[in-house]
């Protein structure tokens, strides 16, 4: 896979120094205009915890090692719809962010996002993990501390006009393809 790999021939200055130059067919978005912040609060807690993990993404609580919660300590709690992007405020700069597959309730401190119809959630967690942008998120990060012992919070006002590289649909799969693959080589080391 990776011997077809060819470096772009054209690109083009983005304005932005942790970024660079991007391939000249690349666009640059804000994240507001891929995700749009959502905030559904559960009335009865009846619905499944969800946990959020760095590996695995978001997965049912009790899955996850956690001890049963009660639902009347779950009420308020957000709810998750499938395809949303949820963001642990906290830990955004260490790239924990998820794609909900299933139904369910997180954190009220967690940001949860529905995906614009051009946006491919898949591209855009990899993304989130590129270590420029997660410095960019670490700087736009408030609160008490430094972020690594503090309380440090990414809040969406902040959050959303970040801006990401955006190339093509097609070409944002090949990328995901391409980073999937060398992840599953790499754990096999």
């Amino acid at each position: 896979m990776i011997d077809s790999l060819r470096p772009y021939a054209d690109t083009k200055p983005t304005g932005l120094p942790w970024l660079g130059d991007v391939p000249t067919h690349w666009n640059v978005r804000r994240i507001k205009t891929l995700l749009r912040e959502v905030d559904s609060r559960t009335k009865t807690g009846e619905e499944r915890l969800l946990s959020l993990r760095m590996r695995q993404g978001l997965v049912d609580h009790i899955d996850a090692g956690g001890k049963l919660i009660p639902p009347e300590s779950l009420v308020n709690f957000k709810i998750v719809e499938p395809g949303q992007v949820v963001m642990n405020r906290m830990r955004a700069a260490a790239g924990l962010f998820g794609v909900a597959n299933v139904r369910g309730l997180v954190s009220p401190d967690y940001a949860v996002f529905e995906p614009m119809p051009d946006a491919f959630n898949p591209y855009l967690l990899h993304a989130f993990r590129l270590p420029s942008l997660s410095a960019v998120f670490r700087a736009e990060s408030k609160g008490l501390g430094t972020g690594e012992s503090g309380f440090l919070r990414l809040y969406t006002d902040r959050f959303g006009p970040i801006p990401v590289p955006y190339p093509p649909l097609d070409e944002q799969r090949l990328i995901v393809r391409f980073l999937d693959w060398h992840g599953a080589q790499t754990a096999k080391m």
